[in-house]
């Protein structure tokens, strides 16, 4: 059985200016390679944490987490980072190739929201967690294709309504198909997700900090906000977890769609935001 510990980077407010694009990302580990997982997840938070209060012997709390909301703001854990670019940049470096070496892969949606309001589509959550699953589904295909491989999802509980209806869309899927005009059913997808608290849960840390990479990323791609601090810097960030996308099997060779999906699919983001990939 595998886990795909999904989060989100950005909002899913169509209407919101500030959140241009809305990401979801899965990180998805083996139950085989959990344990291992888990310890480099904790080894990694208490050495950020160890890099954060060096002067001061603290034990590392429970609730302390990678959020990189928190850390890109300078703020709570992370207010010490205010005034020292320095640390920042060691800080996050750290956590992305400490990533890098885990064993790994990450698939995520990609909604350009103002694209997406072109078409008149609605309901972004909704189509970022079809095209998850969907993607998910077909990872399980296309490595276990002759074993019963199953996928669980973990997912980082918003509140009780939308986690309820993120149970629901499971269930629509299972029951009548993704739709686009085809019907694909996840079948290797555990119907009944798990929600958890980011603060306790390493998994969906590590897929908030990709989820949050893939975004910057794109933003520097589209040459949003290229002043902004951290988009100084996602693209050497971006080239230390590329490899750890998923791009499909050697049968079916580097696909884009296999690893990352953009939606509205025939928005066109250029070149060069797939070159790094390969």
């Amino acid at each position: 059985m595998y886990f795909a510990y999904i989060d989100e980077s950005g909002n899913s407010n169509e209407n919101d200016p500030k959140s241009q694009e809305y990401v979801l990302t899965a990180v998805i580990v083996h139950e085989m390679y959990w344990k291992t997982f888990q310890d480099a997840c904790r080894n990694l938070k208490q050495d950020i944490w160890e890099l954060l209060n060096e002067s001061e012997i603290k034990e590392m709390p429970e609730t302390f987490e990678l959020h990189f909301k928190d850390l890109t703001n300078r703020e709570n854990d992370y207010e010490k980072l205010k005034e020292n670019d320095e640390l920042w940049l060691k800080i996050v470096d750290e956590i992305y190739t400490r990533i890098s070496w885990l064993d790994i892969d990450i698939i995520s949606s990609i909604i350009v929201k103002d694209e997406f309001k072109k078409k008149n589509y609605t309901d972004v959550n909704k189509w970022a967690f079809t095209l998850l699953v969907e993607r998910l589904n077909r990872f399980l295909e296309e490595n276990h294709p002759d074993l019963d491989e199953y996928i669980l999802l973990v997912l980082d509980t918003v509140n009780p309504e939308f986690d309820a209806q993120q149970r629901k869309h499971i269930e629509e899927f299972m029951e009548s198909g993704t739709g686009h005009g085809w019907k694909e059913y996840p079948t290797n997808v555990i119907e009944t997700p798990f929600f958890v608290d980011s603060h306790i849960h390493n998994g969906v840390q590590i897929a908030d900090a990709a989820a949050y990479l893939i975004r910057r990323y794109t933003f520097h791609c589209l040459n949003r906000n290229p002043d902004a601090f951290f988009n100084k810097y996602c693209l050497k960030f971006m080239r230390k977890i590329s490899k750890i996308f998923y791009g499909g099997t050697s049968k079916h060779k580097h696909v884009f769609n296999r690893g990352i999906k953009i939606f509205p699919h025939k928005f066109i983001i250029g070149s060069d935001f797939w070159r790094i990939f390969y």
